[in-house]
This record gives C-alpha cells, sequence and structure tokens, in this order.
C-alpha cells in the first residue's frame, strides 16, 4: 500500500486496464515486478507482462533466466518463511546458475540491489553491507 493508502493491486490493474482502454496495446512494453501490501495488511506481489497480463504470486522471476529462477522457487519456497530467509532464497534463485556474467559481488561491491516491502516500515532499499552480509548467507547451504 503507498502513502497514500493506495493498494498494491491497483497499479497492476490499472495497468491491465490500460490495454483494454488503449485498443488492445500493450502498455508499458516490458514486465513489472511490485510488490506492497493490501487492505488485510498482507504481503502481495504483481507481475504485468508484456501483453499486460496481470497476475498475483507469491513468488516470481522476471527477465533472462526467468524459467529457472522460477523451478527454483517453485521447488524451494515454503512457508513461514521471515525476512532474512525471503532474500536468502531469491539470492539463491537470481545467482543458482553461477555463470561468469552473474557474479554476487564485483570489486568488493555487490552486483544487485535488493529492497524489502513490509507493512510496518514501507519500502527500505537494504544498504551494500546488508546486501553483502545476505550474499554471504545465500552462499550457505
Amino acid at each position: 500500500r503507498g502513502g497514500d493508502g493506495t493498494r498494491t493491486s491497483n497499479g497492476a490493474e490499472g495497468m491491465r486496464e490500460a490495454k483494454q482502454r488503449d485498443g488492445g496495446c500493450r502498455p508499458v512494453g516490458g514486465a513489472f515486478l511490485g510488490a506492497g501490501s493490501d487492505p488485510s495488511d498482507t504481503g502481495s506481489l504483481y507481475e504485468t507482462d508484456p501483453s499486460g497480463a496481470v497476475g498475483q504470486y507469491k513468488a516470481s522471476a522476471i527477465g533472462v533466466g526467468r524459467a529457472a529462477a522460477l523451478e527454483f522457487l517453485e521447488n524451494e519456497y515454503k512457508l513461514p518463511l521471515d525476512q532474512d530467509a525471503a532474500i536468502k532464497l531469491g539470492l539463491k534463485a537470481l545467482y543458482r546458475q553461477g555463470d561468469a556474467a552473474s557474479q554476487p559481488v564485483v570489486g568488493g561491491e555487490p552486483t544487485v540491489d535488493v529492497a524489502v516491502v513490509t507493512i510496518k516500515e514501507g519500502y527500505r532499499q537494504l544498504s551494500a553491507e546488508e546486501v553483502k552480509r545476505h550474499l554471504t548467507a545465500s552462499q550457505q547451504p
């Protein structure tokens, strides 16, 4: 939920409606993941794809490596999942292929940004040090 009380689902639904209103044209032309909370104060994750289709998920992935990441998440995602475990799972899904082009840390700095959305604090981007700590944890079994 945005600071003004806007529901996360409203943004995703707005993109779908824009597609219909504009005669079926792609509203954004790319995939989008939006996270937030809805009136029940539970976390929510919405995904739009280039066609304008909207879906709500517990976990998802977009971009290169999507299929492998989704397969990993389908096998490994299990509730309950606290924030640290969720970040660890996401990083494992991101870097599980281990190709040389996708290194989690280059020159001592993380190559990924991580943000969390909580009901209590809203959106918060993690510091580089927090990301490094999570990357280290994600490399543990």
